[in-house]
């Protein structure tokens, strides 16, 4: 699906980018049974041994808790769940070898963990997604602080062995991209399942209006599982307004049209707009 963008490509093997090798940009003779894939090797590094999930109905779940030094001592204590988000998750399930990260939870009433490891022992984790350990992103360090507290409010996550991997059909994108100029009378749904910018609360709805970069897609998922696979469609959420937006034929049967097991309208691949989780948009304020 789509071009073919290098070819020949010739590596050494000290290159920092694929795009410093050395390769042809001609495709003639290349076609998409050829595409090339590679399985990266994660080294046995230890990480997994400063982190354990607790509580969770499997080995793949339960409440984050973290190995720390306080006060001289190592102990366990648990992650504050302020902005906890899926890529802080992400770096949770790959420092275990548990795949890939299906939710994050900032509420974990529901598992009861190690009681002695209730206290938080880290705060303010921001993630790039990259790193192999939770102590590799950003946190408060010894300087703590999480209003909410541990126990029922510390962070968990829910860990798959798979994932789905959505792929746009870019030249399509290309060929149908426009800008328009929407009331936002007309984008309250919208409005409601935060599918627009956060500014977008201080537009008026009976006057404003928004800036929107609209497109037509066709959305192929190219991983080993279904999109959400936790989420099954008697579990989507469908909001009244919703009624007009997808188009029958153009959505594929493997993927749920929105990241949250609602359906935004904006995962649909029909003149529509994009939540900010999945594809950058212009949506801006229009004076």
């Amino acid at each position: 699906m789509g071009p073919i963008h290098l070819n020949e490509i010739d590596c050494t093997g000290f290159e920092k980018s694929v795009t410093d090798c050395k390769f042809n940009t001609e495709s003639q003779g290349c076609n998409h049974e050829e595409d090339a894939a590679v399985r990266c090797n994660v080294p046995a590094m230890g990480f997994q041994n400063q982190l354990r999930l607790s509580g969770g109905r499997n080995p793949y779940e339960g409440r984050v808790e973290v190995l720390a030094e306080r006060n001289g001592t190592l102990r366990w204590g648990t992650v504050c769940s302020h902005n906890w988000g899926t890529v802080e998750a992400m770096v949770v399930c790959r420092q275990l070898g548990l795949g890939f990260a299906s939710h994050a939870f900032q509420e974990t009433w529901y598992w009861h963990g190690d009681v002695s490891a209730d206290d938080v022992v880290m705060s303010g984790v921001k993630c790039s997604g990259t790193e192999m350990s939770l102590s590799h992103c950003r946190h408060d360090g010894a300087h703590v602080s999480c209003p909410r507290g541990g126990g029922r409010f510390g962070a968990g996550v829910s860990c798959s062995e798979t994932a789905p991997d959505l792929v746009l059909n870019a030249e399509l994108v290309e060929q149908t991209a426009y800008l328009e100029d929407r009331p936002m009378f007309l984008l309250q749904c919208a409005l409601e399942e935060n599918c627009l910018a956060s500014s977008a609360h201080n537009t008026s709805l009976t006057s404003g209006y928004r800036r929107l970069l609209r497109f037509s897609s066709q959305i192929h998922n190219n991983g080993q599982s279904d999109f959400r696979p936790k989420n099954g469609r008697h579990a989507w959420v469908w909001h009244d307004c919703h009624r007009w937006v997808p188009h029958p034929g153009s959505l594929p049967p493997p993927a749920p049209p929105a990241a949250t097991g609602k359906s935004c309208p904006s995962f649909v691949p029909v003149f529509s707009w994009f939540c900010p989780n999945f594809v950058t948009v212009f949506s801006s304020f229009v004076p």
